[in-house]
């Protein structure tokens, strides 16, 4: 079971871990679904507050898991993340 709720791409949080490269893509649900996210576009238009708990969440949430380790790299744009979903969408088919 789960969740399908439309959502635009506005950026992505690069990161590695124990396992290699894992970048982190972030959207936010379209206007109709959500208005409050309706300014945001690109991951310029996302508030530093927000960038900093996102990147603070990343950073800890493997901390009390063994031989688990995260190194955040940090944020990339739109473009950028839309280009890694492109290659995860053609990597799957």
């Amino acid at each position: 079971a789960g969740s399908y709720i439309k959502c635009r791409l506005v950026g992505v949080l690069m990161t590695e871990d124990e396992s290699g490269g894992d970048e982190k893509l972030i959207a936010v649900p379209t206007t109709k679904i959500d208005p409050t996210y309706a300014n945001i576009n690109d991951l310029a238009d996302v508030p530093e507050h927000t960038l900093n708990r996102i990147k603070n969440f990343f950073e800890t949430y493997k901390i009390l898991e063994p031989n688990k380790w995260v190194k955040v790299e940090g944020f990339k744009d739109k473009k950028t993340a839309t280009e890694i979903l492109e290659k995860a969408i053609k990597n799957y088919k």
